[in-house]
């Protein structure tokens, strides 16, 4: 969940003593994509590197290409392509670095991003103990520290996911990518749902996609 800095940088809220310290020991950095300006992009085409095919499902579908994610904290700059099979029942996705384009993309939609806070949501290991212990009071002081964004989809690059049903962070994983179910590209999961990327550490540090996991969960 997205969090307003200056509220979580200010007098403590709740009546709980625990949970503010919590959460502000737990907030993570991310980088929200928004369409507009920017170096990402959705739909369009990939830029690839030499040697690139491009990828199938198991029974011989191609994928389709949902995103160039182009972010400096990311990989060093270069172009995350992300592929997925919209049309199947269990995630199968393809991940491949290639060069990042000069400028603008040439294809797709333009995003931008937005540094922002975000805190872990109420299933999470960090909250979930103190959010039992005082369900109310805890609600109250997330209401307090949500940052307002405007409606659609929620686009994010590491940080705390927005999960819909349930945990899914684990120890020594980080969330690479969340890609929202988005209208205007025309990409849904599942039930109008979000497709969720988690990767190693110490693979995010190498650069390194081969074990990345992908999640799905929807309303």
């Amino acid at each position: 969940m997205e969090v307003d800095e200056s509220v979580l940088a200010g007098p403590p809220l709740g009546r709980d003593p625990r949970l503010w310290p919590a959460l502000v020991a737990n907030a993570r950095p991310s980088l929200r994509l928004a369409a507009g300006p920017g170096r990402s992009w959705l739909g369009g085409e990939p830029v690839t590197a030499p040697g690139f095919a491009w990828p199938h499902t198991p029974d011989g579908r191609p994928l389709t290409f949902l995103a160039g994610i182009v972010i400096d904290e990311l990989f060093g700059g270069t172009a995350l392509n992300v592929f997925y099979d919209l049309d199947g029942f269990e995630p199968v996705w393809h991940l491949h670095l290639a060069p990042a384009p000069d400028g603008p993309p040439a294809t797709g939609r333009p995003h931008g991003v937005t540094r922002v806070l975000t805190v872990p949501e109420r299933w999470e290991a960090p909250v979930h103990a103190l959010w039992q212990a005082g369900p109310a009071d805890a609600s109250q002081v997330y209401r307090r520290l949500a940052r307002r964004t405007a409606d659609g989809p929620v686009h994010r690059v590491l940080g705390w996911s927005d999960p819909l049903q349930g945990p899914m962070h684990e120890d020594g994983w980080t969330l690479l990518l969340q890609l929202d179910s988005d209208p205007a590209t025309g990409f849904t999961f599942g039930d109008e749902g979000t497709v969720y990327f988690w990767i190693p550490d110490e693979d995010l540090r190498a650069a390194e996609l081969s074990r990345v996991r992908a999640v799905v969960q929807s309303h």
